[in-house]
């Protein structure tokens, strides 16, 4: 049964997976804020409400409704529709699938397992670390003129105590959220500047901009991420910090990689 429902909507699944990241990580205009909250509204609804009613609770024509659907990579309302129905469901029965026997778990089994998952994740991120491409990393640091992280909010936040480091060095050093390089100006990076992707991911960002403009500009490029990374053959060092198969959330490994490197440059 698992396996019949991954296959029949694993596409609209995606879809719908995506819409949320965007949701989440990009700026949204007022109508689009609205409709968003409508649309979330109903999400997991048995039947989720036709294009005449969400517009009607939005307050918003149906033209805007579709123009909406467009924006966020919808061929029209009706495929928007299946997706946020079919999307919901099949997460929803695979989560709960995947979680069922956390059900007969004991409220202190539920911590263990908590703590448990986040050492087994730190673990294999040490197990894998390359101490000498860390190394490299505070080398490049620096030479570097400026230094700039881009990525999601939780991911580039566990670099904050690293930034002021940096800064406290007289190191020029920001952390910037993928959502907001779309706007950015090609004479930001130089050759002088050390640009560090982190869990950069196109198919949801703006990275592919803001990693253009630092490879136009012959910045000195590093991704850390989670997996295999389209780019990565364009960088000038890439850093995965999971293995194969290993379920990381990721925040607690780039937290540990933060801190190695805070204090191999301190040592530096």
């Amino acid at each position: 049964m698992k396996m019949e429902i991954q296959s029949i909507s694993f596409d609209k699944l995606k879809q719908y997976l995506v819409f949320l990241f965007r949701c989440n990580s990009q700026t949204q205009e007022c109508n689009d804020l609205i409709i968003t909250k409508v649309v979330y509204e109903h999400i997991g609804d048995e039947e989720f409400p036709s294009i005449d009613e969400i517009a009607k609770q939005a307050n918003v024509s149906k033209a805007a409704i579709s123009r909406f659907c467009r924006k966020y990579g919808f061929k029209n309302y009706i495929s928007f529709r299946n997706a946020m129905g079919a999307g919901a469901i099949t997460y929803g029965l695979n989560h709960k699938l995947l979680n069922i026997s956390k059900i007969m778990k004991s409220d202190e089994e539920i911590v263990e397992d908590a703590y448990l998952n986040i050492v087994h994740n730190i673990t294999n991120t040490k197990e894998h670390l390359n101490i000498q491409q860390l190394k490299q990393i505070t080398d490049y640091m620096k030479t570097a003129k400026d230094i700039t992280f881009i990525g999601g909010k939780r991911a580039i936040g566990a670099f904050h105590m690293l930034q002021m480091e940096l800064l406290s060095s007289g190191k020029p050093a920001y952390l910037f959220d993928q959502k907001d390089t779309s706007d950015w100006n090609a004479e930001f990076f130089t050759s002088d500047s050390l640009v560090i992707f982190v869990s950069a991911s196109k198919e949801f960002f703006n990275d592919t901009i803001a990693f253009n403009r630092a490879k136009e500009a012959h910045s000195t490029i590093i991704c850390i991420h989670p997996t295999d990374f389209e780019y990565q053959k364009d960088c000038d060092l890439y850093i995965q910090y999971t293995i194969e198969g290993d379920v990381n959330s990721g925040i607690h490994s780039l937290m540990m990689i933060s801190n190695i490197l805070e204090n191999l440059y301190y040592k530096s």
